[in-house]
């Protein structure tokens, strides 16, 4: 009977270190997604902002003589 509790309880044990070793990945795995979609959508917005601002029209361009 105690061969078999211990046996079990390093089973358990066992289980908790697997666990523990997903769950880390699936925290850094998350973390990495944050990180790209943070990145991401500061270049949407820079896109956009690129692309709503009005050019310079040719007629406001002054050339000088050097």
């Amino acid at each position: 009977m105690h061969d078999t509790l211990t046996g079990q309880d390093n089973q358990l044990a066992s289980l908790n270190v697997t666990l523990n070793n997903l769950d880390s990945k699936y925290s850094g795995i998350t973390g990495d997604l944050k990180s790209k979609q943070t990145a991401l959508s500061t270049e949407q917005q820079q896109t956009k902002d690129m692309l709503l601002i009005k050019p310079i029209s040719p007629k406001l361009i002054v050339l000088k003589d050097c």
